[in-house]
């Protein structure tokens, strides 16, 4: 089906249930600074799907201004201290997992990050990051923005909110039953579509949420087109899941796509957001001002941007030094 403005794909959920393997979550590389947010994350792990490896990861900054060259033994003293407890976590609860520990001494901290997918081959790398907070700019313009741009992999990004509660600021997780409501932007594009097969191959998906954004229209008449036809699209794509057992519903928004999208997480309070790294309509790919950065940034519900083989991006080389 067509209509102005509008290509609809012919790749089915189908063939994206074939191609997908169902091991998004099997071997994790999660980066970690041993901050509030990364034991946060951390807790989480464990309750995740068909969890069979997680590789901690610590890298000591080397550039900082004020770095004393003379510290790095200490910190990477340290630093070993605190990963092997962050394992034996892990272990206590019944996942593999073990460490790395690098040194960069130039370049941004991500690239490392990056590098150590690229030797590792993870299925997913985990980031921690806070919901809505006047830090989730610089939280996601740093490590976490870097590693979201050039990942070769899919990337969850948990987010938490902090509240006020009888014992003070605490945080409030996310994680318990991440996939019992999922919210599934789609711009009808293959990858869109390949994205969508993957999250309803994952195990404990309890509800899938399809969300379309039209965000264009010459008048009302135009937009009342688009909407219907839009939805129609994907009440193909929910007979499909509600074939496997996966209850679906449809939605439909008007304005800006990744204001919806936020917005809509917030209204259904879903358990995590799942799109592609790439479409070929608004979700398009993960540049600066992109939906898909935007959704990333601004949304207080766990992201998961999930990408496919073949269309990885890498990042620029640099020269990083390799410790530990």
């Amino acid at each position: 089906m067509a209509a102005q403005g509008y290509i609809f794909s012919r790749f089915t959920l189908l063939q994206a249930w074939i191609w997908c393997d169902g091991e998004m979550f099997s071997r994790i590389l999660f980066p970690t600074d041993f901050s509030e947010h990364a034991k946060e994350t951390l807790d989480c792990i464990a309750g995740f799907p068909d969890v069979r490896e997680v590789i901690l990861l610590h890298v000591i900054d080397t550039s900082r201004p004020g770095f004393a060259p003379w510290g790095i033994s200490m910190m990477e003293e340290e630093a070993k201290r605190q990963l092997q407890s962050e394992c034996t976590i892990l272990q206590s609860r019944g996942v593999h997992a073990r460490a790395i520990m690098r040194t960069v001494s130039h370049g941004p901290v991500g690239e490392m990050v990056i590098r150590v997918a690229g030797e590792e081959n993870p299925s997913m790398i985990l980031v921690g990051a806070r919901g809505k907070s006047i830090l989730r700019d610089i939280l996601l313009g740093s490590v976490s923005g870097y590693v979201l741009r050039y990942s070769p992999c899919s990337v969850l990004i948990m987010k938490y909110r902090m509240v006020e509660g009888f014992r003070g600021k605490t945080f409030e997780k996310f994680c318990p039953m991440i996939l019992s409501r999922v919210l599934c932007p789609t711009d009808f594009s293959a990858p869109a579509r390949e994205a969508l097969g993957m999250v309803s191959g994952l195990c404990g998906i309890s509800e899938i949420i399809l969300l379309h954004v039209v965000d264009s229209g010459e008048n009302e008449e135009e937009i009342a087109m688009r909407k219907e036809e839009a939805l129609l699209e994907m009440e193909k794509d929910a007979r499909s899941l509600e074939k496997k057992h996966i209850p679906a519903r449809c939605l439909v928004r008007i304005g800006n796509p990744a204001n919806e999208i936020a917005r809509c997480a917030e209204e259904e309070d879903v358990s995590l957001i799942g799109f592609s790294s790439h479409g070929r309509g608004w979700l398009g790919g993960f540049i600066p001002g992109s939906t898909a950065q935007e959704v990333a940034r601004v949304a207080s519900r766990p992201v998961l941007v999930i990408r496919t083989p073949g269309r990885e991006k890498k990042g620029p080389s640099a020269d990083l030094k390799r410790s530990g």
